[in-house]
């Protein structure tokens, strides 16, 4: 089992980016009870203030689907990215379970490859997100900048297993550290550490099947968590939901390659996503997994909660792809060690009100590295 922090963060950050760049941009309308004096005081966006906003985030790579090219369960990419209308919910309908398809068994001997969870197993894991990003319009532009170091610990708890095999699972996050590196960085962590620091104590629940499926997820995040950790919660839960690899249920041997082809429906725009596993080794119940992903956007459309008022976004171009590496104890809830780079690239329309809309670029590189922490 692996977090994959880029399967909806990715869009999320470079939505949220773009969002707060143009407005930035844009003379501010006064709200009720403020004057035009204090609506234009706003300072712009710093990439600082994106991060803080976005949290962790970023996606695209090494692409396994060429443009305009089907690829078996995955339908044909236009140049844009986006797919056309109705044509994601043929592949899988948003909020259904994802498909896996095994596409090589491997080589002998081979032997079905399940989660074998037992009850009051307690891990924990340890995560580091480093990020680049750049945004750029007509007006201005955020040169690409390396956004501080998110080091993050989560303790994990595995309940009830049913007959089934289904484990109840808790996860908290009991660490959120910023770890700026060198002075220039300092400022920008100052900026992220207040959002960052109300995720401390965020709770997640789920189950999780045998075969890597996960489902009755509830994310809960303190009370007095402020509204710019609420925001990154939302992709940090979905991001959850991805934790688990799921498995194929034929017996399989090294070199086996399975697909799995998914729905992110999350905040930001509608992604249909295509993971590719490759099992490079094997000993008992201890496995290690390539993948590569790629994503398209399924449409235009564009959900991002805190856009201000009056405030619309629609995706124009999208590309978004990755790879990494993950080593499972397929007896833990959480992966022993692996890394992850994904990179994202993506023009998002904004318009304000009635103005003309304004076209921005946002483009993104995560690497993400999760390991056990020494005791």
């Amino acid at each position: 089992m692996w977090p994959p922090p880029y399967r909806s963060l990715a869009a999320r950050a470079t939505i949220a980016a773009t969002v707060l760049l143009v407005t930035a941009c844009e003379p501010a309308t006064p709200s009720a009870g403020q004057t035009a004096a204090s609506a234009s005081a706003s300072p712009p966006a710093s990439t600082a203030e994106l991060a803080a906003v976005l949290g962790p985030g970023s996606s695209a790579s090494a692409p396994s689907v060429r443009p305009g090219v089907a690829d078996g369960d995955f339908p044909a990419a236009p140049a844009s990215g986006i797919l056309g209308a109705g044509v994601a919910d043929k592949v899988v309908a948003a909020g259904r379970a994802p498909t896996v398809r095994l596409v090589e068994p491997g080589a002998e001997p081979r032997a079905p490859l399940a989660y074998a969870l037992a009850k009051g197993a307690r891990v924990p894991l340890g995560m580091s997100l480093d990020m680049t990003m750049g945004v750029k319009n007509a007006d201005r532009a955020v040169q690409p900048t390396a956004i501080p170091r998110l080091a993050l610990t989560l303790d994990m708890t595995t309940g009830d297993v049913d007959a089934k095999g289904d484990a109840h699972v808790d996860a908290k996050l009991t660490r959120v550290a910023v770890e700026p590196s060198g002075a220039a960085q300092a400022a920008m962590a100052d900026a992220l550490r207040p959002a960052m620091d109300g995720l401390k104590g965020f709770a997640l629940s789920y189950r999780v099947s045998a075969s890597g499926r996960v489902h009755d997820l509830v994310a809960k995040a303190p009370a007095d968590a402020p509204r710019a950790s609420a925001q990154i919660l939302g992709g940090v839960s979905q991001s959850f939901e991805a934790m688990v690899a799921p498995l194929p249920s034929e017996p399989v041997g090294v070199g086996a390659r399975w697909r799995v082809v998914s729905r992110v429906s999350a905040a930001g725009p509608d992604l249909l996503q295509l993971a590719t596993y490759t099992l490079t080794a094997r000993e008992g119940g201890k496995a290690v997994l390539d993948v590569t992903l790629t994503q398209v956007a399924a449409s235009e459309r564009v959900q991002t909660p805190g856009l201000p008022d009056g405030v619309t976004a629609r995706v124009r171009r999208f590309r978004s792809s990755g790879r990494g590496v993950t080593r499972l104890d397929l007896a833990s809830v959480a992966p022993e060690s692996g890394t992850m780079t994904v990179e994202s690239a993506m023009d998002v329309e904004v318009a304000q009100g009635s103005a003309p809309g304004q076209s921005t670029t946002a483009e993104s590189t995560l690497r993400v590295e999760f390991s056990r922490p020494a005791k």
